[in-house]
């Protein structure tokens, strides 16, 4: 069994067989994967907002930001992978590490506007940036 999970909304929706539909029904449904750490992302939030939400045995959270019209593939697997190296550098805190990773992202995402792919090379300065400023 996998110690930590990063479904979007569809997945978590389909994993749980539950409707996903607000911050507060992620965080339902994600307990009951009954996993360590559950990273539910692209959840709605408010009607020009998405939020990506932490869940733990004791605690949820989440970091939400604007909603975009498009997005290039990826976004998902470089949230993971962005995560789980600010929760590794962290001394394994969720909420930080999310909070991190999700900056990194939208530094990603402003890079690769109007693109079909995510510009990891041509932003990594500034993704690289917001992944060690969040962190202060």
């Amino acid at each position: 069994f996998a110690d930590i999970v990063t479904p979007n909304r569809f997945e978590l929706a389909w994993l749980t067989g539950s409707p996903v539909a607000c911050t507060a029904t992620a965080t339902a449904a994600a307990a009951k994967l009954r996993r360590p750490i559950i990273i539910a992302t692209s959840i709605p939030f408010e009607s020009n907002r998405l939020a990506n939400v932490a869940v733990t045995p004791t605690n949820s959270d989440y970091v939400a930001v604007t909603r975009r019209t498009s997005a290039p593939n990826g976004t998902g697997d470089l949230l993971s992978a962005l995560f789980l190296a600010a929760y590794l550098e962290n001394d394994r805190e969720v909420v930080p590490a999310l909070a991190r990773a999700t900056a990194a992202i939208e530094a990603v995402l402003s890079a690769s506007n109007g693109h079909h792919e995510l510009r990891l090379i041509q932003s990594q300065d500034d993704w690289l940036r917001q992944l060690v400023r969040s962190a202060n």
